[in-house]
Order: structure tokens, then C-alpha cells, then sequence
């Protein structure tokens, strides 16, 4: 019996201090080249290949918005919105700069 309430009090402390998720909107960037425009870095590049060649590698995909540039964590389902405007929903970690992604999806008018 102590271990089912030993673990009911870790789910309820986990829920009590979880980071609330929240709406995010900014452009799909690279770790990378950050808030840098990306003409200036590949000129025969548009933008959205740019973020995809620079996120390869060491870097990754990251949101840019108002001038902030946060990791974004859920790498592999990125590459489709490079270069977009887009909505992210999730949690913001200070401390890392991350956002751990619950969902993303293009901002209206955006390409996909």
C-alpha cells in the first residue's frame, strides 16, 4: 500500500509543478543561424532550404519569435514546417531554452 501512495504522490507533485503548455507563433529556424536572415547566409538558397541544411548536423530546428530563438524538442517532425510561420503548443523550460512540443501546426496563410 505505502509504494501505490508513494507513487499517487509523485503523479500528483509532477502535475503541481509541471511547466503549463502554452501558444507560441514565430518562424521554424535553424539553431544555427538563429534570428540571422538566411539570404545572407546561402544566397542561391531559399529560405526554407537554408533551415533544413543548417539544422543537419550538431544544430536543429528552433522557433524564432519576437526576436527570442528556442530549441524546439521534437526534431524529427520538424523539417515539413522549416522556413513557416507556424503555432507551437507546449511547455517552455527556462532553463534549457527548450519548448517541448505538444502539438505545431502552420499559421493561417502559411505553406506547407
Amino acid at each position: 500500500m505505502t509504494g501505490k501512495l508513494t507513487l499517487a504522490c509523485l503523479a500528483i507533485a509532477a502535475t503541481i509543478f509541471a511547466e503549463p503548455s502554452r501558444e507560441f507563433s514565430g518562424v521554424i529556424t535553424d539553431t544555427m543561424c538563429g534570428a540571422k536572415p538566411h539570404s545572407s547566409m546561402m544566397k542561391d538558397k531559399s529560405d526554407t532550404e537554408c533551415v533544413r541544411i543548417c539544422a543537419r548536423g550538431s544544430f536543429g530546428y528552433a522557433l524564432l519569435s519576437g526576436g527570442s530563438v528556442m530549441k524546439l524538442s521534437n526534431q524529427k517532425t520538424l523539417e515539413k514546417y522549416a522556413g513557416q510561420k507556424v503555432r507551437v503548443t507546449g511547455a517552455y523550460d527556462e532553463k534549457s531554452k527548450t519548448i517541448r512540443v505538444v502539438s505545431i501546426a502552420p499559421e493561417n496563410g502559411s505553406v506547407q
